[in-house]
């Protein structure tokens, strides 16, 4: 005796339970990915400026990296070097350091609401340092000089270092703060010889100390840049 199959027909727009859970699983996948992406998207500029800023904040040149010089014999052995440029406005041409590439990933990708942080340096300045400097407190600081030379007007025999600094607060990609710098210049008055700046180095021993050292005329001397606390300006004087 045979027995007789019976189905039960599917109504119509019925959804298996398995396939019900798993349109849901790539609903919530979907919406989870697209989520991440935009935030990503939203976070990528932030992120890149964070990166850059860091990079800045423990870039050191090497001992022997020049910032700016005069010296004729200088200007023409690094004449081809792509890291200079050779500005001839004076009386004697200059070489001076191009941004350094770490520099560049900062400013290239700073806010646009904080372009304003960044001065605008003087006609024809020499990048010399870019590093973290710190407060007696503990408050970290990317510090930034910019700086060439001029005859001093009226006086024989005589120029000047002009400089441009900046302190940028430590910026953080989650908040997205402006970027605030506290901007500051200045000059030292030296001989008139041809003169050669080298790129600035931190004080390992002090954390708001940097130094930048020049030759003229085959006398070295050195220029030592302070971290002010009372209102986080940078200045620069020649040693005694």
């Amino acid at each position: 005796m045979s027995e007789s199959l019976h189905y039960q027909p599917i109504q119509k727009g019925f959804i298996p339970r398995a396939l019900r859970r798993l349109i849901l699983w790539r609903l919530i996948t979907l919406v989870i990915i697209g989520t991440a992406w935009e935030t990503f998207r939203c976070l990528r500029p932030r992120l890149e400026f964070w990166l850059g800023q860091r990079a800045c904040r423990t870039h050191e040149f090497a001992p022997a990296d020049i910032a700016y010089s005069d010296d004729p014999a200088i200007v023409a052995s690094l004449r081809a070097n792509p890291v200079f440029y050779i500005s001839s406005s004076m009386s004697r041409p200059r070489l001076l350091r191009l941004d350094a590439p770490v520099w560049s990933r900062f400013s290239d990708n700073l806010p646009s609401h904080s372009r304003s942080a960044i001065c605008s340096y003087g006609d024809g300045s020499a990048f010399a340092f870019v590093h973290e400097v710190r407060s007696p407190a503990g408050t970290a600081f990317l510090a930034t000089v910019h700086l060439t030379s001029a005859p001093v007007r009226d006086v024989k025999d005589s120029t000047e270092i002009l400089w441009w600094a900046d302190a940028f607060a430590v910026y953080s990609p989650i908040t997205g703060a402006r970027i605030s710098a506290v901007h500051s210049e200045g000059s030292i008055s030296i001989g008139s010889a041809p003169l050669t700046i080298y790129c600035g180095h931190s004080d390992p021993a002090d954390p708001g100390h940097f130094t930048i050292q020049f030759v003229q005329a085959s006398k070295v001397s050195i220029i030592d840049a302070h971290l002010d606390p009372s209102d986080n300006s940078l200045h620069l004087t020649l040693r005694p």
